[in-house]
This record gives C-alpha cells, sequence and structure tokens, in this order.
C-alpha cells in the first residue's frame, strides 16, 4: 500500500511551518522569509501529522515500524514515541484539550486496506489513553479533524458495506 505522505501544516503561534514530502526522510521546518528548508528533523517516512500550537507540539507518525513521535517544536528534537499503534494514517490534535487522536488502519498491509480503523485517544505526551475500534469504517489518509470547542471528530472515510465514500462525526469522549 502507498500512502500519500505530502503534507504540510502551519503553527499559528509562530507562523512556522512544516512540511513532510513523500519519500523523504525527514520533517522539513520552513523558512518563511526565503521559503527554505531551514532545518530538517529525522524521521524515517514521515506521515500522519499534526500540530498544537498551544503546547508547542508536532506529532508525526513515522518507519516502516510505524512509531508516533511526539515533537518539541521549540527544540524540534523527539521527545516520546508510542510504539502501539500499528499503522497510523492520520492524525488531529486538540488545542484546547492537549489530547491527540490518530487513525490506525486495522491488519493493513501492502495489498489490503478495507479492514477498518481504530481511533486512538492519545495524551499530549503520546501516551495512550483509550481507544475505539470501528469495523465497518475506513478512514482516508490525513482524514481527521476536530472541533476543539465540541471535542467532536470529523472523518472522511468509506463504508466498508457500502462502499461509499462518508464523512463521520465521532464523539472523542472514547469510552
Amino acid at each position: 500500500m502507498t500512502l500519500d505522505q505530502n503534507q504540510i501544516l502551519v503553527n499559528n503561534n509562530t507562523n512556522a511551518i512544516y512540511t513532510s514530502l513523500e519519500n523523504d526522510d525527514f520533517v522539513g521546518l520552513i523558512d518563511v522569509t526565503n521559503n527554505t528548508v531551514q532545518e530538517k528533523i529525522i524521521l524515517q517516512e514521515p506521515r500522519a501529522m499534526s500540530i498544537n500550537p498551544s503546547s508547542g507540539l508536532l506529532y508525526v507518525a513515522s518507519g516502516t515500524s510505524h512509531w508516533f513521535n511526539v515533537i518539541d517544536m521549540n527544540t524540534s528534537k523527539v521527545i516520546s514515541a508510542n510504539t502501539q499503534i500499528a499503522y497510523p494514517v492520520a492524525s488531529v490534535a486538540n488545542k484546547i484539550t492537549g489530547k491527540v487522536y490518530v487513525a490506525d488502519c486495522l491488519l493493513c498491509d501492502d495489498s489490503n486496506f478495507t479492514n477498518g480503523t481504530s481511533i486512538y485517544e492519545l495524551d499530549s505526551n503520546g501516551s495512550t489513553i483509550n481507544w475505539e475500534t470501528y469495523y465497518n469504517i475506513n478512514i482516508k489518509e490525513n482524514g481527521l479533524a476536530i472541533n476543539p470547542s465540541t471535542n467532536k471528530l470529523y472523518a472522511i472515510g468509506t463504508d466498508l458495506q457500502s462502499g461509499m465514500p462518508n464523512l463521520y462525526v465521532i464523539n472523542t469522549s472514547l469510552q
């Protein structure tokens, strides 16, 4: 399976831009004055990025080991990693609660991407708090968003029974 790993995020508090490009083994911190890569945060196959400007943390899934990394944006260093998540395909951070939500493809391999999704709820340091499995939906790569005021997740995915694309609204109190 090939994921579309290209992604760009903006830290609204500092105007810093972070980007990951398919087949590059780093997350680039872009210098906005001359639009060049100012710094490279070395990670194998970065994808499923999210950012919490309030906490100063960047979240990035990476590598064939599928680690979910927590990066301090002040130092550009990985400060922790969650190895429990098998195949993260999307993430989003709630800037109010500090929690991070990660969509994980169930039983993914190179040829099968139709097994459902688990959504993990993590604390701001990347430790798993809870998770819920949705056997009937496949959330798309980078297909998560959150309304921090209502604590609702919005996911773009496919209903596995009908094969139809859909927008899902998920309560983030995963219990």
